[in-house]
């Protein structure tokens, strides 16, 4: 049995070989071929045969010299491979003959890629990628039920507040503030001033999620509270583009929207905010929201949960249908209204529910014109 996998084997590398020796063993098989022809040929004569009759006749027992060298080189070569390369040399000549068509084509060849490598990574970082977070199947989204616009799905603080001491499948609530826009903010002190992509979490946002950071610390829940020294944490991204990667800018001030606030730490190159909470935005610092002061703005704030260990997303749809008519519009004007209601699902699911039959018809889509 060994034997005949050792044979079998051996014949691979040497059909392989065969086949990058190519012209060698074409001139030795020619060779081989005229010798068996010849002696065929004579063959004949000796029994008779003119030379021509012979020559006949030792052609058709060979069944043409062509179709034998064919027979030939399937046996001892990779057919497959040599028509592609049949194939690729004759492309290769009709793009030389014309070169316009010639760039052309590679213009559509390489958009064709290019879409391809982009919608991928968008696939790639939404739908089959786990989300970059500590044990992320504990992780829920919380939103009201028939939310209409951000303001219809988020909280106020006084509600954050109150779910978080009323709750008991929750290991911790988080949130942030999703009323920001590109470039918001601005850095000043360097030069030009430099537009500024930020949003405002809560203290214990990156402890829920589980982030740890790269260089220097997290935020503390003491960062949101109103008189606290301001402090920033720069993506990953950003602090490598603005700063050179100077891991010494942690503990060190920058100006901030003509404020100086001071650099507590960097978070790791996994973590990106926008891929998950708003994609194709990319945030370049994060401060704390004073929650004094969003108090009073109504609701503002986005909610992320992490569940206990045994605890399910049913459990907690539950138990938010017993603590949620108990919450106050906001705490300090109950004319608003009482009451919130709540659709909690898997954070992997909220992040990729949204958008995966539009991103997969878009994947198909550009694979099919790449195949055309």
């Amino acid at each position: 049995m060994k034997d005949s996998m050792g044979d079998s084997f051996r014949r691979g590398l040497q059909r392989l070989g065969s086949f990058f020796r190519k012209q060698p063993l074409d001139r030795e098989l020619d060779a081989e071929m005229q010798s068996h022809l010849e002696l065929a040929v004579e063959d004949g004569v000796k029994r008779g045969l003119s030379p021509e009759e012979a020559r006949r006749q030792a052609m058709v027992r060979f069944g043409g010299v062509t179709q034998a060298k064919e027979q030939q080189r399937e046996a001892r070569g990779l057919p497959w491979l040599d028509i592609l390369l049949q194939d690729l040399r004759y492309a290769l000549r009709t793009l030389r003959r014309d070169p316009m068509f010639a760039v052309v084509a590679v213009l559509i060849l390489g958009l064709g890629i290019g879409a391809n490598v982009v919608v991928f990574s968008v696939v790639n970082t939404l739908l089959l990628r786990p989300l970059p977070f500590s044990d992320p199947s504990r992780l829920v989204w919380m939103e009201q039920s028939n939310a209409k616009g951000l303001s219809g799905g988020t909280y106020s603080v006084d509600a954050f507040d109150e779910y978080r001491a009323q709750n008991r499948t929750m290991e911790d609530v988080t949130g942030y503030m999703p009323f920001y826009g590109k470039d918001d903010d601005k850095l000043t002190g360097r030069g030009v001033a430099q537009p500024v992509s930020g949003v405002m979490v809560a203290g214990n946002f990156f402890q829920v999620l589980g982030v740890q950071p790269a260089l220097g610390r997290l935020f503390t829940e003491k960062a949101g509270v109103r008189g606290a020294a301001p402090v920033v944490l720069l993506d990953n991204a950003y602090w490598r583009r603005q700063f050179n990667g100077d891991r010494s800018i942690v503990g060190q001030a920058i100006t901030l929207n003509d404020r100086p606030v001071t650099v507590v730490g960097v978070l790791p190159e996994s973590f990106d905010f926008g891929a998950v909470f708003d994609p194709g935005m990319k945030m370049d610092i994060f401060v704390p929201g004073v929650m004094d002061d969003m108090r009073e703005w109504g609701n503002t704030m986005a909610l992320i949960g992490r569940l206990k260990p045994g605890s399910t997303v049913a459990q907690a749809q539950a138990e938010w249908s017993a603590i949620g008519p108990r919450l106050y519009f906001r705490a300090t004007h109950p004319e608003y209204g009482t009451g919130y209601t709540a659709t909690i699902t898997g954070l992997k699911e909220h992040v990729s529910g949204r958008l995966r039959r539009s991103l997969i018809v878009l994947w198909c889509a550009v694979g099919m014109i790449l195949s055309a």
